[in-house]
């Protein structure tokens, strides 16, 4: 479900002149909660008989194809970790 209320919010708010921000207040989620959701949004996945490195890398890059602009999610949670432990 949390990727299909990205998708709507995304595409009504890019076909309209309606803002993301008021979306959200009119389907009732919390700005938070979908900006939580914005950042663990899938960009791209594929199944692969094994997951090797390569695979993974080769993923990686499809998704930063699509999405040049996206920051993966993954790395960014490692770093606040890492400052954390420190």
């Amino acid at each position: 479900m949390r990727d299909e209320v990205v998708d709507y919010v995304r595409y009504w708010s890019d076909k309209t002149d309606i803002k993301a921000t008021k979306m959200i207040r009119w389907i009732k989620i919390t700005r938070s909660k979908y900006y939580d959701w914005l950042a663990r949004y899938i960009v791209h996945w594929e199944i692969r008989e094994a997951m090797k490195e390569s695979d993974v890398e080769i993923i990686l890059q499809r998704a930063r194809e699509k999405f040049p602009d996206a920051k993966l999610a993954a790395a960014r949670e490692a770093r606040k970790a890492k400052r954390k432990a420190s």
